[in-house]
């Protein structure tokens, strides 16, 4: 084993020292609240991104080898059904489907966690269903479109749902083919302003911090895997490969790699991708130049995930080029370029890591991919601070500071399960990146 392995093994030990405790995992929840403005009605603690669920990840997968590490992960669980539910019904990253995720990752044996998964199960199969047949009902209204990122995206909406109905039941189940059916239908098109636009197309911004915002008068498409057309592109190609299939799901993926395919702006290091397509953009009115953001949620190398699981699902082997294009892509350019500042699984080096990672797995060690794993794991390294309570601090969107970040998306957990499968080289065998779309 390296030396690099081994101090990210180090790394992973210390964090999950100090995320044992949940009075720690409390206050951090609430700091991170707090720096947003926000109260205990938003349900921070029952979420993957900021909460106890998010924390139990890293315990479950330690916990695989280690039954202490799982023991403290039965207690995160045990904390998390304490906390309340939002009333609208929640999403993979919020509420009782967060609850679920983080307990099925973490069931090992046959029958574990089974009290709590089985009415969990029931309960999200029918927020799913109901939610993809009215929204697909609404859909079929001549000329419309989705509206808003929250009806199919990963955090919120219905991609991340059904991400955990195929975890559930690898086989399939009538809910996950609705959220199919649904996603098909929305990859095809629909009229804004009088001009057709791709189906995914949301109001406003990508930001709702930012209510008006002038370049979004008329909307946009979502490139990224986060909030984009990107993630429900995951999810058919990880469903198809499952064997779980809809009518029209091949040409669905079809049309939305065309789609991203044609949005490839390269420059003089090679591939990138904008973050949001305008109605001015979609028209030919402006000219697309994206920066690089070598992240996980609105960057190249979710985009490249999404793009190489649809070309593994469907056999296309230039498709699963594309995502090695864009490994290369990073390489080639100087790493001030690539805009990552934190050691974050959202849009920091440990979301790198872990896409990276994955991609070098599938493309049967690509030596490229592995490179900018490698490269990735030294930075996310080189950020940890020991005099720090969580060894990292995670960026805010300003004016608010840096947080002590616990959860999985802008905390130490996240960042702990991406150096925890490079130091074991057990990236294949993990589960808790089915939250991000990655597997």
């Amino acid at each position: 084993m390296s030396d690099l392995r081994v101090l990210a093994g180090h790394i992973v030990e210390t964090l999950a020292d100090r995320l044992s405790d949940p009075d720690v995992v409390q206050r951090a929840a609430d700091e991170e609240a707090a720096s947003f403005g926000l109260n205990e009605e938003t349900y921070q603690d029952l979420s993957l991104a900021t909460g106890y669920p998010g924390v139990a990840l890293l315990y479950t997968e330690l916990g695989r080898t280690d039954p202490w590490r799982r023991h403290t992960g039965h207690l995160m669980l045990a904390r998390a059904t304490t906390c309340p539910h939002p009333p609208s019904g929640g999403s993979l990253y919020i509420g009782l489907p967060a609850l679920a995720f983080a307990a099925r990752t973490g069931a090992i044996g046959e029958g574990d966690y089974a009290s709590l998964l089985e009415p969990l199960d029931h309960y999200i199969s029918q927020l799913a269903e109901k939610r993809a047949r009215t929204w697909r009902e609404r859909f079929a209204e001549r000329g419309h479109v989705c509206g808003s990122m929250a009806l199919y995206d990963v955090i919120a909406g219905l991609a991340g749902l059904g991400r955990y109905l195929l975890l559930a039941s690898p086989s399939g189940s009538d809910a996950l083919r609705e959220v199919l059916r649904y996603l098909v239908t929305i990859s095809g098109s629909g009229m804004v302003a009088g001009h057709e636009v791709p189906g995914w197309w949301v109001s406003g911004g990508p930001r709702h911090d930012i209510p008006v915002d002038a370049p979004y008068h008329d909307g946009h498409a979502n490139v990224g895997i986060s909030h984009g057309i990107s993630g429900p592109l995951a999810l058919l190609a990880l469903a198809w490969r499952a064997g779980v299939r809809v009518p029209g799901h091949q040409e669905a993926m079809e049309r939305i790699v065309d789609w991203l395919l044609g949005w490839r702006r390269p420059d003089g290091y090679g591939l990138r991708w904008p973050g949001t397509v305008t109605l001015d953009d979609h028209l030919g009115r402006t000219d697309v130049s994206p920066d690089c953001v070598a992240s996980w949620c609105y960057g190249i190398p979710g985009v490249a995930r999404a793009v190489q699981l649809a070309g593994l699902a469907l056999n296309r082997p230039a498709w699963r080029d594309v995502a090695l294009d864009a490994m290369r892509s990073l390489l080639d350019r100087p790493e001030h370029l690539w805009r990552l500042n934190s050691a974050s699984v959202c849009h920091g080096w440990a979301g790198l890591l872990q896409i990276a990672s994955r991609i070098a797995t599938d493309a049967g060690g690509d030596s490229v991919a592995g490179e900018v794993a490698e490269f990735a794991a030294e930075r996310t390294i080189a950020l940890f601070d020991p005099t720090l309570p969580l060894g990292y601090r995670y960026p805010m969107p300003a004016p608010r500071p840096p947080a002590n970040g616990v959860g999985l998306l802008d905390g130490a957990a996240g960042t702990a399960l991406a150096l925890h499968g490079y130091a074991t080289g057990s990236v294949r065998e993990g589960r808790w990146d089915a939250a991000l779309l990655l597997a």
